[in-house]
């Protein structure tokens, strides 16, 4: 025997089934988020924020439960810890300015110390090379502090070697220099920039050379210096036409250096300012 079932409004069926749904999740809230209780909620490193529930009498209006909200709530800073020493440890990067690769896979990140914690006790050894594994499992932290006062870049060369670019530590702070490290993280060597000026970056050739862009050199054009390991100067290249840039219009700021496993340098120039006009010379299109 099949009986068929009542025949209600489906209106009214959903209206009772909103009322009872509202009616659960008012008591499950009530329960889990009583009027009087703050809750707060931190993260490492970053503000505490208070959450304070609203009363729901509030979040109701004309006798008619919001399906979309029943608790409104409102924050209130609480404190911050950008006071607070760090953990330094491998993969856990203050503020990371550079990547490179070696040639087995292993990833090398240059950190260094955020800005809004500087002079905080115990954040100078953020300043550090991480090395991660392939596939991004920490391994050891290189700290750079007692070479480097500002790292700046990092490069690996063919050899497994890490080369770091940055303001050397120490008497005359403002030198700038390169640092060879070991895979292990052993300083094998270091020294300062022939060329009087502000680097931009350093990249290794496959013959072991090591080339450094300059951004700004005193008296003269922006150029890219080879150096052999030790440190002697070997040449000094200018691209052509760095006075005018390569369409006449514009001169240009070195930035970025990159050398493949053939040997072919490449470089990422910026222009800067416009040449003024000269007579005579072609307007371009």
């Amino acid at each position: 025997m099949r009986v068929a079932p009542a025949s209600v409004p489906f209106g009214f069926t959903g209206s009772v089934l909103a009322s009872l749904v509202t009616l659960a999740a008012t008591v499950l809230l009530s329960l889990v988020l009583p009027a009087s209780a703050p809750v707060a909620l931190a993260g490492d490193g970053a503000a505490a924020v208070e959450a304070r529930s609203v009363p729901r009498s509030q979040v109701f209006a004309a006798g008619r439960a919001s399906t979309e909200s029943n608790v409104a709530l409102t924050y209130q800073l609480v404190d911050t810890w950008a006071d607070v020493p760090r953990n330094v440890v491998a993969g856990r990067f203050g503020n990371a300015i550079d990547i490179t690769s070696a040639p087995d896979g292993t990833v090398y990140v240059l950190a260094v110390a955020n800005e809004l914690r500087q002079g905080v006790s115990g954040t100078a050894e953020i300043e550090a090379l991480h090395t991660l594994a392939p596939d991004g499992t920490p391994l050891r932290l290189i700290p750079l502090r007692e070479t480097f006062s500002r790292p700046l870049r990092v490069d690996c060369g063919f050899d497994g070697s890490v080369f770091v670019l940055g303001q050397l530590a120490g008497p005359g702070a403002a030198r700038w220099g390169v640092a060879r490290y070991s895979a292990s993280g052993l300083l094998l060597s270091s020294f300062p920039l022939s060329t009087s000026g502000t680097p931009a970056d350093v990249a290794v050739a496959p013959d072991g050379r090591v080339h450094v862009s300059m951004a700004w050199v005193q008296g003269g054009f922006d150029q890219i210096d080879a150096y052999e390991p030790d440190g002697t100067l070997v040449r000094s290249l200018v691209p052509s036409r760095m006075e005018d840039g390569p369409d006449q219009r514009f001169s240009y700021d070195l930035t970025k250096l990159d050398i493949d496993a053939g040997g072919e340098l490449f470089v990422m120039a910026r222009a800067v300012r416009p040449c003024p006009s000269r007579p005579g010379r072609p307007r371009p299109p």
